[in-house]
């Protein structure tokens, strides 16, 4: 019977045949010598088991539904969708400072190879700023969004 194990240096996948535990082999991918083992068998997680719902629980009615609760529904959606179009503005702007960052570092390599050396470093490095420009305003502007959305989840517990 087939038995397979890692090689303990490039983590190959080595078959050996059962009886062969404990000999030293050359790996044939990484050359170097490796002992032929039984891995461990993986345990099993121990896991609570899933409670099913009841198959005599009542089925809601839709037109119980109080005004309250369809007006709470839409707000609901109205937030998600907000912070959905926020998120994707705060795309389009690092896209355009990438954008800007991308036009003003070619433009200084340009410079640079027309023999204008200094004023073509600093567009590449304006160009340099320009990314760091829009990595970190996502970065601040995703944050503002998020603490936004922590204070009204919090608004929302304590009603």
């Amino acid at each position: 019977m087939l038995k397979k194990c890692n090689c303990n240096h490039c983590s190959t996948r080595l078959e050996f045949e059962s009886g062969n535990e404990g000999e030293m082999i050359t790996c044939p991918s990484c050359g170097l010598e490796t002992k032929l083992y039984v891995p461990p068998p993986i345990p099993k997680p121990n896991l609570p088991p899933k409670e099913r719902p009841s198959l005599t629980a009542p089925i809601p009615d839709p037109q119980s539904r109080t005004p309250t609760s369809v007006s709470a529904t839409l707000n609901e959606v109205r937030v998600d969708s907000c912070y959905k179009t926020l998120r994707g503005l705060i795309d389009l702007i690092q896209l355009l400072w990438i954008t800007a960052a991308i036009i003003v570092a070619v433009a200084g390599a340009v410079q640079a190879a027309n023999g204008e050396l200094l004023p073509g470093v600093l567009w590449i490095c304006a160009g340099g700023a320009a990314i760091v420009m829009a990595v970190a305003s996502k970065q601040a502007a995703l944050l503002l969004v998020d603490i936004a959305d922590c204070q009204i989840q919090l608004v929302k517990r304590q009603a």
